[in-house]
């Protein structure tokens, strides 16, 4: 299961670029999340595969 992410904080009267590097850095956020989650299944999957030999 996924940690949630924060939505980026972006307040009306933003500068559109300060929105899109929040943006931007909530998406770099969320794909580390994931690449963190699926290499912690995978060790998961690889530590009962062998336990189960």
């Amino acid at each position: 299961m996924l940690d949630e992410v924060p939505d980026p904080d972006i307040k009306p009267g933003d500068d559109a670029r300060v929105a899109w590097r929040l943006e931007r850095s909530a998406r770099i956020e969320a794909n580390h999340r994931l690449r963190v989650s699926r290499s912690n299944v995978r060790d998961v999957r690889l530590k009962a595969a062998a336990q189960a030999k």
